[in-house]
């Protein structure tokens, strides 16, 4: 037989425990529900300062490519015939233009200007040129801006470079290169 005394004693007794924990789990929630917000807020402003870090040295980054891109031309004496605003201002249209960071290309810019003889108009066309030569070679802006540097200080040297490299030249095209190299015009060649 079932002792109905025993059940209704188990039963208290349940009710007994479950009870405090019932309220203790609606404290909780009440407690959840007040402090969401705040911890929402927080999870914001966490997101608000990451972001401005990252401006931040965005920033800083710029501004030591632009450091780096004039210290080259004052080191070079400005054999390039350019200005460090001319050269950012080139930079910003091809990065435009090929959705290429700025940055990047001004970076390849500085390595650019190593080669003295890489001057004034060349020196638009090899930065737009090792643009398209890194993108065909899969090289970066760096690696393809020094070949070409390379290429313009000495077009036959150069040539040999570039073949190495991948680059193709027909037979006419070397020969050509070499005759302008020979009577001193490098830039054409």
């Amino acid at each position: 037989m079932v002792d109905i005394g025993r059940i209704e004693g188990a039963l208290a007794l349940r009710d007994e425990f479950t009870n405090p924990i019932g309220k203790m789990q609606q404290t909780l929630s009440g407690l959840v529900r007040q402090f969401a917000p705040a911890v929402a807020g927080l999870a914001s402003i966490a997101g608000v300062i990451n972001t401005i870090k990252k401006s931040v040295d965005a920033a800083a980054n710029a501004e030591s490519v632009v450091t780096r891109l004039n210290t080259a031309i004052v080191a070079t004496g400005g054999a390039a015939g350019k200005t460090t605003e001319g050269l950012r201002t080139l930079a910003r249209e091809y990065s435009k233009a090929f959705g290429i960071e700025d940055e990047a290309i001004m970076e390849s810019q500085t390595v650019l200007l190593r080669f003295g003889k890489v001057q004034n108009e060349v020196f638009d066309r090899a930065t737009k040129d090792m643009i398209d030569m890194s993108a065909q070679m899969g090289t970066g802006l760096s690696s393809a801006a020094t070949m070409l540097g390379r290429a313009l200080e000495s077009p036959t040297n150069g040539m040999l470079l570039l073949r190495r490299a991948g680059v193709v030249f027909s037979s006419e095209q070397q020969e050509v290169i070499k005759n302008l190299a020979e009577t001193g015009h490098l830039a054409e060649a």
